[in-house]
């Protein structure tokens, strides 16, 4: 996989209506549009919601369903919890300090991440899940007898 990354990287989160991508019911489709910059090179990525308003219910310039829709509350407060996701996973990849493509930002946001290839990565994984937990339901000396048994 070609992947790409420079420190001058910069993202925008987007949404927008597509006008021409109808619901049976007659809603149109909200896209949620990640443009992602890199010095030299853009790419830009559209991620279909799931979610859909009519048109005359869009507010283009806010990028939010209208308060006269019926349901814009909840429509807009699953707006943010996506973009909220975006950010968390564009965060999370950022500072892994890994090299991450638009793909993989993605797959991070809808948690379709890659399972470990090789039993050494497989338990590494499990060792890392286990060191998260100390402190919390889990005491230091536990975790160091779970360590040596692997």
């Amino acid at each position: 996989m070609n992947r790409s990354l420079n420190h001058s990287t910069e993202i925008h989160f987007n949404f927008l209506l597509r006008a021409s991508h109808k619901y049976a019911n007659r809603d149109s489709l909200i896209v949620f549009r990640i443009v992602f910059r890199i010095v030299f090179r853009g790419q830009r990525k559209d991620v279909f919601t799931g979610i859909g308003c009519p048109v005359e219910h869009w507010m283009k310039n806010e990028r939010v369903v209208s308060h006269q829709h019926p349901a814009s509350a909840e429509i807009n407060k699953q707006l943010q919890k996506v973009l909220a996701a975006a950010d968390n996973a564009f965060q999370k990849l950022k500072f892994s300090g890994e090299e991450f493509t638009l793909d993989d930002l993605v797959n991070e946001m809808k948690c379709k991440t890659q399972p470990p290839q090789t039993l050494q990565e497989f338990m590494a994984l499990k060792e890392k899940e286990l060191a998260d937990r100390v402190g919390v339901d889990i005491e230091q000396t536990t975790f160091y007898k779970y360590k040596r048994r692997f």
